[in-house]
Formats: structure tokens, sequence, C-alpha cells
């Protein structure tokens, strides 16, 4: 049998003890909240009502960036932090995370041009080098000729030149959010998905703790703690309202939605940073994998919250932006392969108030000092970009004004799980590639594509197979993720369901097909290690194909 031995699911007896901290919401920000607890020293639990980054986290734009375009608000203390953490994120995550080379096309007629620009670019590169000597290359500014040479298939009606600069990708940041919670989870912390936050119990004007439904098992549980921290991104108003005292509304959700297309012929081979002709936003197209990664779009969201996808409206701007910038790419609604919608959490403002004008940094809202009851605090807004350091900033608020001892932070300098031991990505791969690929007998492609996910991790993957040699066969044709890896969610990742394993887990769901047809398969497989019968193994299924229908396909024919 293999050493991998299962991470049991928490029961009663996991709260008889008070916590120093529970935090409500398993998203990118509540995730990294944990971590940074649990290595301090803290008595942490971490419970979310769906999966751990399947809210906001999931549908974003993919990007560990700087956030260049805050300068034009003059947030420069922000983009500073963002630079750093971006830093950060290249060191600690380096089977995830990469650097990005990005360009910008300027057009005449364009609300920014190059003297615009220009200054912008350059205090982004001395911000940047405040942080670190060795961060991403300087920007570049190209004429003409040169700029559509390097970011091929533009149009080139009024195009006057444009500049190259450097950001990051994260591949499947909803990965950072499980990396979190393992972590969390080594360094002592009790963690608990599917698990919704019913009520913030209340005494003498204090939250004193919360009472948790186990949405699988339906039983409710208590749990004590000397701090609760509302993490739950745009639903931080849903958790507040589960509380006896009256709290004003903290969150005002702005919707953003992408499409995929696969790359077409002539297509740019680096992301381009555009400005749209409708509104004057910029947006991206990004390679990622063998599609392009086309958005984001900005509205007030107005849907519920669980049941959000792009509308028709957000479709066709993206569709329209993108034929106008890349004219032979001739694309349709039938040529996307997917799309998604998310909420960004940013702070609750008056709806005449431009987009461009709300702030993009968190909050942290202490219910003590503003509605009267204590021990109780939001994190309002928050982005994968900044989420290391909020988790820190979190802790340490919460060590400074409720007097717990939490340790000194470790995280800026600790390695996510799998980034350890990895310094180089392309030498790490070209080091462990083709033993490994001799030693289980399994694909090259195979192997690269387990460290991009599971970085030094993926031996452990691979290991399963000695157990059964079944486990590395493909989940579907479209994918090259193997059944290992859908034991390895369920025992090591607190997967539990066939959406946690595709989309969140392996990513299988995030290309052609959308999982379908790895589906069966899966949910078989999380049966078996789960001990479910035949009726939930169909059901665990045909949740999951609704799930991708109605969130991910609903513009498609």
């Amino acid at each position: 049998m293999s050493s991998i031995q299962p991470i049991q699911r928490p029961t009663l007896q996991n709260f008889y003890k008070p916590y120093d901290v529970i935090v409500v919401g398993g998203g990118i920000s509540g995730t990294a909240i944990a971590r940074d607890a649990a290595q301090r020293g803290l008595k942490v639990l971490l419970t979310e009502k769906g999966d751990f980054g399947s809210g906001t986290t999931a549908y974003s734009g993919r990007l560990i960036w700087g956030g260049i375009r805050y300068l034009e608000n003059g947030e420069i203390p922000l983009v500073r932090k963002l630079l750093n953490e971006r830093q950060y994120m290249l060191k600690n995550a380096p089977h995830m995370v990469r650097p990005l080379a990005l360009g910008v096309p300027v057009y005449e007629g364009a609300k920014r041009q190059k003297w615009y620009l220009e200054p912008g670019m350059a205090l982004y590169d001395v911000l940047a080098r405040l942080t670190s000597k060795a961060g991403v290359p300087f920007h570049r500014m190209y004429g003409k000729k040169k700029f559509a040479k390097e970011f091929q298939g533009l149009d080139p009606t009024g195009l006057k030149g444009g500049f190259k600069f450097y950001e990051a990708l994260v591949h499947m940041p909803e990965r950072l959010c499980v990396e979190n919670a393992v972590d969390a989870q080594r360094h002592g912390a009790t963690v608990m998905n599917h698990a919704q936050v019913t009520a913030i119990m209340e005494e003498n004007q204090k939250a004193t703790g919360v009472q948790i439904k186990d949405l699988e098992s339906g039983e409710t549980l208590l749990a004590k703690g000397k701090v609760v921290i509302n993490a739950a991104g745009p639903w931080v108003d849903d958790v507040l309202k589960t509380a006896v005292t009256q709290l004003p509304k903290k969150v005002m959700g702005i919707q953003g939605s992408h499409i995929f297309v696969r790359q077409f012929p002539g297509g740019p081979k680096h992301g381009l940073y555009v400005e749209a002709r409708q509104d004057k936003r910029p947006y991206f197209t990004i390679p990622w994998q063998e599609y392009y990664l086309i958005g984001t779009t900005e509205a007030h969201h107005k849907a519920d919250l669980d049941r959000l996808a792009a509308t028709q409206q957000e479709v066709d701007y993206l569709l329209s932006e993108t034929n106008r910038i890349f004219p032979q790419a001739n694309l349709d609604k039938s040529k996307i392969i997917y799309s998604y919608a998310g909420v960004r959490p940013t702070p609750y403002v008056d709806k005449s108030k431009t987009f461009q004008r709300v702030t993009r940094d968190h909050l942290t809202h202490d219910h003590g000092k503003h509605e009267g009851l204590h021990n109780l605090i939001s994190i309002i807004g928050g982005k994968i970009s900044a989420h290391r350091g909020l988790g820190e900033e979190a802790v340490n608020y919460v060590s400074r004004n409720f007097g717990l001892q939490a340790g000194k932070n470790s995280t800026r300098k600790a390695p996510l799980p799998g980034g350890e031991g990895i310094k180089d990505i392309n030498a790490y791969k070209a080091s462990e590639i083709p033993a490994a690929a001799e030693k289980f007998e399994v694909p090259k492609k195979t192997i690269d594509h387990l460290i991009d996910l599971y970085g030094s991790r993926y031996s452990k993957v691979l290991k399963l197979t000695e157990e059964n040699p079944v486990w590395k066969k493909p989940l579907c044709p479209e994918a090259l993720d193997i059944q290992a890896q859908v034991i390895y969610a369920v025992r090591q990742e607190f997967a539990r369901t066939t959406a946690d394993v595709l989309l969140r887990r392996t990513g299988t769901a995030l290309r052609e097909n959308v999982g379908l047809n790895a589906a069966e398969i899966t949910a078989e497989l999380i049966g078996k290690e789960l001990g479910w019968t035949d009726k939930k193994v169909q059901q665990d299924k045909e949740a999951f194909i609704r799930f991708v229908k109605k969130r991910m396909l609903p513009s498609t024919p």
C-alpha cells in the first residue's frame, strides 16, 4: 500500500477546545490568513461553504501583477505592495507563477498615448527595483514596425508603436488556495470545506465563535474562537447577516467576465494589454496553455453569487474588441471554448462612483470599533497578487488588537507546498523528468504537466501508481491529467467532489470539453476513496455536469 494516507475530515472532536482564530472563507484571502496564522503558532479553524478557491479566485484573470493601471489613480503604495508580493510569489511558488511578457499597443486616437504611458512605465520599473534587484526585466518602448513584429497579428491601422513590460502569470490560482490550505493544515490548523457558517455566535457584545453546517453530513458544529475573521470575499455581507447584531453592508461587487478561445493562426505569442475602443478600459489577451484568455469586463453584479455566468453583453463586448485588435481572429460565439464570471469584492461605495475610482486595495473593518460587535473583523477586497501580504497584515492586526501571541511571520520566505527545492523551474524539470519518466513509466509530457501543478511534490502523485498501475491512465483525451491525481486530491488536498477535482485540483475542466469526458471516471474514483454508493457517484457526476453547463457554457451553441 501507498504511504500516502488520507487527511481525515474534521468531526465534533475537533471543536471541543476554543480556537485563537476562526477564518470564514476559503478563497485566496481566507486561506492566506489561515496559513499565516498557523505558521505563527495560533490555533486556527478555516471553514469554507464551497471548495477552496471556488469563488472569485477561480474566475479571475490569472495574473500576479503589480497593478500598473492603479498608478492612474495615484495608488502608489498599493502598487509598491503588489510589486513586492509579485516577487515573493515568483520565488515561493516557481512551479505555478512565471514571468509574463505583455505588450501595450498605442493607436492614434487612444486615450493613453506614449507621452502619457512612458512616465508611468518608468515609475513602475523604479518601484519594482526598490522591491528587488533581481525582478522581471525593465519595460521597453518600440516604434510601429518593431512592435508589430514583436506582437504579431495586431491591426496595423493607426498603430504608432507601443511598450513591452513584464508581469507574472499563475496558471491555476485555484491551486494557490489549495496549497495555502494544505500548508495551514500541516502547521496544525483545522481545515474544512463544504462547511457553511450559519451563525456568528455572540455574548456580551463579542463574537465568541460560529455555528457551522457540515454540508456533507448535515451535522451542525459549534466552534468557539477568540477572534472571528470574515474573509468570505463577495459573500462577506452574507456572513454578516448571520450575526444577531445588525451590521452594515460592506461590499460592492463588481462582476468581471472572461472568455477562452483556442489560439488562432497569426495570433500573439505574448500577452497584450489593450485599450478597448468602446469604453477606453484596458483589457487583456493572454496566451494560456493552448488558448487565449480574454478579459475582463466591469459591471455592477446583479445575479446570485452562486449562479454567476458571463452575460451575452459581456461576451459580445470581448468578441468585438478582440476582433478589432486582431482582424484575422474572426471570432464568434462558436469559437468560445468556455467563459466564466466572477465578482471582485470591492468596498461598498455609492454606485454613482466610477469603477476606476474604487480602490483595489483591501481594507480591514473592525466591527467592534465601528458597530460595537467586538472580536469580529471583516476583510474587504483582496487580490490574488496581494494574498500573502493580506494574510500577514490580518494576523498582525488580530495579534496587536486582541492580545493573541502570534510568532514571527515566515511566509515571505517560506515556499508554498511544491515550491521547496526549486530555484529555476526549467533546470528543475530538466533534472527530474528523464529519471521520473523511466522510473514510473509515464510520458515525459505528463511529468512536465505534473510539475507545473505540484512542483516538487509531483513524485508523491506518481508514487500512488505503485499502489495501482491503472492510475497512470489519463482521465480523458483532452488533458494530460491522470487517475492518480484524483486519489491524491482526495487523500491530500481536501477534494470531496468531482467539481473539486476537475475544476480546482487538476484543471481538467479548464480545457476543451470542460471535463465532461472525465466526469464519470473521476466520480467513480472519488466514490471508492470515500465509500460512496453507486447512487451518490451518479449524483455527484451529474452535479458537476450541471455546473459547467450553466456556469461555463451558457453563451456557447
